[in-house]
């Protein structure tokens, strides 16, 4: 009997932590759908290089500071998947506005930005692609950060977004069940960010119990986990060695090492 062909949609794909999804999902067989908004050239070149590899890849463009094109998006998915003789089975909300702010600097403006792309185009396009995923079952899993269980004043706005998509993750669950599951995954520190050395990412990346943080990899075998695992939902899993266990108070930028 001929395997299903599944194919999921990783929203803000191109680069980064997103690519790497991609990748590790790619190399796992699936049709991999590569959400961009501004990253047209990283989101093809990432394309061709998963074909290059054996898989398959497509490129979907969304601004999610518009919600009319956060609906479109995921019918444009499961077209694409069709195409490809597949089904739309998984999401990852992986997309993230990160600036920094703080409760004193933060702005109507940055604040409703920080929502529109961390929470409310998540929360839509996880009901839109709920429903499409509704008859044969899907799973949806939110990339979250392990601030919201160790939060700190800093990058005051992100934080309020995050939080919010962590507690709408088992409200969502709830909701869509039984055919389509919903989890979260809080990484710590992962990739270098903004003007941070090597170094200093070095030092901030094992500033933990463990003397280690999250990794792209751990990433990937997270997400693969919760698509593999039928009766798991609801739930989040913090990858940061510890460091929410012992919460210091400041964004680890911000904490001298």
């Amino acid at each position: 009997m001929k395997a299903e062909r599944r194919s999921v949609l990783v929203t803000g794909g191109a680069e980064r932590i997103g690519r790497e999804l991609c990748l590790g999902l790619a190399g796992q067989g699936w049709h991999v759908l590569i959400h961009y908004n501004r990253s047209e050239a990283p989101a093809q070149d990432l394309a061709g290089a998963i074909s290059k590899m054996g898989g398959m890849a497509d490129i979907l463009q969304a601004d999610f500071s518009r919600l009319e094109q956060v609906d479109e998006l995921a019918e444009n998915a499961a077209a694409c998947a069709a195409r490809r003789g597949a089904r739309l089975a998984a999401l990852v909300n992986n997309a993230s506005r990160f600036q920094y702010d703080t409760l004193n600097s933060m702005s109507a403006e940055g604040f409703d930005a920080h929502i529109a792309v961390n929470l409310r185009a998540p929360l839509f396009l996880s009901r839109r692609a709920a429903r499409l995923m509704q008859e044969a079952g899907g799973c949806i899993i939110n990339i979250l950060d392990n601030k919201i269980h160790a939060p700190n004043p800093d990058y005051f706005t992100y934080t309020v977004a995050k939080l919010a998509l962590s507690a709408m993750t088992g409200s969502l669950a709830l909701a869509v069940a039984p055919h389509v599951r919903v989890c979260g995954i809080a990484p710590g520190i992962t990739l270098p960010s903004g003007v941070q050395s090597d170094a200093d990412f070095e030092k901030a990346h094992k500033a933990n119990p463990l003397h280690q943080g999250c990794t792209p990899a751990q990433l990937v075998d997270a997400v693969r986990f919760i698509l593999d695992t039928p009766a798991l939902t609801g739930q989040t899993i913090v990858i940061d060695g510890g460091q929410s266990l012992v919460n210091p108070g400041r964004d680890v930028a911000f904490i001298p090492l």
